[in-house]
């Protein structure tokens, strides 16, 4: 799959805009206050994924803000040498 880089997480121009109420730590607060967890990966983000990054056995994986690291244990990059920090 391939997406532009705008779509990918990349700005074209800086953004002055608010953060969105996922990037404060309120909003995560109030998540787990109200016993709610992170929603587990479906069928699309493990596709996105593999896409994005493919699995490649012995290559190097840096996953930064990982939480619980539902994403490197249950991710199509099996085989990578991953290093997770949250």
């Amino acid at each position: 799959m391939h997406l532009p880089p705008r779509r990918r997480g990349w700005l074209s121009r800086p953004q002055r805009r608010r953060p969105r109420r996922a990037h404060r730590a309120e909003h995560w607060d109030a998540l787990y206050a109200a016993g709610r967890g992170f929603a587990p990966l479906g069928d699309t983000e493990r596709r996105l994924l593999a896409d994005l990054c493919p699995a490649r056995a012995g290559a190097l994986a840096l996953e930064v803000g990982c939480g619980l690291g539902e994403l490197v244990l249950r991710s199509p990059v099996r085989g990578t040498r991953t290093t997770a920090t949250s």
